[in-house]
């Protein structure tokens, strides 16, 4: 694990991967807020924003604010 791992959640299936281990994930900056893209199936999401499509971003931080796998913990829904 990294200082910087984000994770992304596929709204079907309820599979969360680390972005990056994919080699279809893409991170981009639109308007001033991280957004990303499955290269793949041009699914996508955008951090602060209501659910719109097949991805979500998955909280990383563990119950005293510091960085850990959300794939490790039993509370993801």
């Amino acid at each position: 694990m990294s200082l910087i791992d984000l994770y992304i959640k596929d709204t079907d299936t309820n599979e969360v991967h680390r972005i990056g281990d994919n080699p279809h994930d893409m991170l981009t900056i639109r308007k001033g807020k991280l957004h990303y893209t499955n290269l793949q199936n041009g699914g996508g999401c955008t951090l602060g924003e209501p659910f719109n499509d097949w991805y979500e971003f998955v909280d990383n931080a563990d119950d005293y604010g510091y960085n850990c796998d959300p794939r490790e913990r039993i509370d993801i829904e």
